[in-house]
């Protein structure tokens, strides 16, 4: 990947905009399952949490409606809690604003205007219609590979003829299956008649599946050549298929096609932010940055503090670019590049890029909001969505963690009044053997269970090295140590031999003794002061948010249309509906 292409993949985040929040198509707007004071719980939005909660569309679906509305009221707490934010001001708290603003810059951005400035002039509708009409059938094929370098022109021009010399005995009548066995070079598929199965378009190389989509059935192909090498294709079968909506299949055609078209996409990026810079004016000072360059790879130049320490005052204040917007500084270049070492630059143009870093982000705002983009109604939603999010957990700092107060006498009764939250696990100590031979275990449980010196036994026999400078014994550890042998142990009394032996991994074999038992006991409060206050916090938390959520329910009216919930994706066992 070029210099250009990798910087733009940084600015424009290009994994994120390949994802389904930059492929995904708008909704059409569902009726509202709530409302809370002066705001909505839509269809939509109750739908994407009810799915999340269990996992799939699929399942959620036979969730009843008992379910629904506890899924429901979670999101009206939610909303009562934005609903107190609003009340509060919040939404005027400059940072919350200026949260709000970089998310809808992000979403103008990277969506709207890499989408439509690059994206879709590669990726074009059509495209994509074009992709999802041939997603309606599927193709039963099998083919004869010759494998090729392309780089190697004797051997392509041998492959070629080897193919042609395949196709002429097909055509002369041969068995297909006979020659896939025994002349092609796929490993996977020669042994059966190189028969690839039913697939679908956009699962087969580019070239391979545009010749099979060409094909009728029960044709053979000419010599195909693909990234794999030569081809001589059979379509077995070719049949019509139910395809998913065209708006659940979008987001993955557009993946596929990005993938597909990844380097002329790149490049439109790279030539993208070439004209950019020069539409806004961008003007690199080849002789501030030759002088900045020059000193920062001097021998003498620090290197493990910042390669701008020994500039001074006036030397930072030199500008070395400018655009429309404004200048940049050495003072800039420090800033942004925080230490970092002389030899990463080996010229002074190597400085270039890191002006870029500092101005892209500006430039690329610029021009979104020239294009109209910020008004984009998803990139509003993009900036109020941040900015609620901010509102809650400011709220919920004010009304919760801020009022919870607490000192070491009040730990001390929430110690005393919750006993059963601070005692230790019970534990069990263990003489063990440790063999290699299951056979060679039941011998030596049997000598232990017939009264022989188990820890004699132990220090003979034991391959654990810890074992044999312990007399074998384990412990103590809980129920939940060890595997199978803690909880075989502590099933059993003090002095009682395990029934059989216990397998450990692939060849090892456990045989043991109970040598003691600790009950479960009160831990002392100093050594579970920071667990008391962890539990103090978290119960304090729910109390608090309880009352508050009350007293925001007698102040905000809510209003649950059953009706609208129940219609929101069908349940997979019919329930009556019921009337708001």
């Amino acid at each position: 990947m070029n210099s250009k292409s990798s910087r733009f993949l940084l600015y424009l985040s290009i994994l994120a905009l390949i994802s389904v929040i930059i492929f995904a198509g708008c909704a059409k707007r569902a009726k509202d399952v709530a409302k809370v004071g002066e705001l909505s719980i839509t269809a939509e939005e109750f739908k994407s949490e009810f799915i999340r909660r269990y996992h799939t569309e699929t399942n959620a679906q036979k969730q009843s409606f008992k379910d629904r509305m506890d899924v429901l009221e979670t999101l009206i707490s939610r909303k009562l809690m934005l609903a107190g934010a609003y009340n509060k001001g919040l939404d005027k708290k400059e940072e919350i604003v200026e949260a709000g603003g970089q998310a809808q810059e992000q979403m103008a951005i990277h969506k709207f205007l890499y989408k439509k400035e690059v994206l879709d002039k590669v990726i074009t509708e059509r495209m994509i219609d074009d992709y999802y009409d041939k997603l309606g059938e599927e193709f039963h094929a099998r083919h004869i590979l010759i494998k090729v370098n392309p780089n190697d022109s004797t051997q392509m021009t041998e492959a070629k003829a080897k193919i042609d010399s395949i196709h002429q005995l097909l055509m002369a009548g041969a068995d297909f299956d006979t020659l896939a066995c025994e002349l092609s070079e796929d490993p996977t598929n020669a042994k059966n008649g190189g028969d690839l199965g039913y697939f679908k378009w956009g699962q087969m190389d580019d070239a391979f599946q545009e010749a099979v989509f060409a094909m009728k059935k029960g044709e053979i192909s000419e010599p195909v050549l693909s990234a794999f090498g030569y081809h001589i294709i059979e379509l077995v079968d070719r049949r019509k298929v139910e395809r998913k909506p065209f708006e659940a299949e979008e987001p993955r055609i557009r993946e596929a096609l990005y993938r597909k078209n990844m380097a002329e996409v790149q490049q439109l990026a790279a030539d993208y932010i070439v004209q950019l810079k020069e539409d806004m004016g961008l003007v690199y000072y080849e002789d501030s940055l030759n002088v900045v360059f020059e000193k920062i790879t001097q021998p003498s130049t620090p290197q493990n503090i910042s390669l701008f320490s020994d500039f001074t005052e006036e030397e930072r204040k030199m500008v070395v670019a400018s655009w429309e917007g404004g200048d940049v500084s050495v003072q800039d270049l420090d800033e942004r590049i925080q230490g970092g070492r002389a030899g990463v630059f080996t010229e002074a143009a190597a400085l270039e890029k890191i002006i870029d870093d500092i101005l892209m982000p500006s430039m690329l705002t610029e021009r979104a909001k020239e294009r109209g983009l910020y008004d984009e109604p998803e990139a509003v939603k993009a900036g109020k969505d941040a900015m609620e999010k901010m509102m809650i957990d400011e709220v919920r700092r004010l009304e919760i963690e801020d009022k919870i107060n607490f000192d070491d006498q009040t730990l001390m009764n929430y110690y005393e009044n919750h006993p059963d939250k601070f005692r230790s696990k019970p534990q069990v100590t263990i003489c063990e053997i440790l063999v290699n031979d299951n056979d060679l275990a039941k011998e030596l449980l049997k000598k232990g269970k017939a009264g022989e010196d188990f820890k004699k036994l132990v220090r003979k026999h034991t391959v654990r090295a810890a074992g044999k400078k312990t007399d074998g014994l384990v412990g103590p550890f809980e129920k939940e140590r060890y595997g199978r042998v803690g909880r075989e142990a502590h099933k059993l009394e003090v002095g009682d031999f395990c029934k059989q032996p216990v397998r450990m991994g692939r060849d090892k074999y456990s045989i043991f003794r109970v040598e003691d038992r600790m009950p479960a006991q009160q831990k002392p409060f100093e050594d579970c002061r920071d667990q008391v206050k962890t539990d103090y916090k978290q119960e304090a938390k729910k109390e608090y948010e309880k009352k508050w959520l009350e007293k925001l329910r007698e102040e905000i009216t809510v209003e649950i249309s059953e009706k609208n919930l129940r219609g929101v994706m069908p349940f997979e066992k019919v329930e009556a509906p019921a009337p708001d």
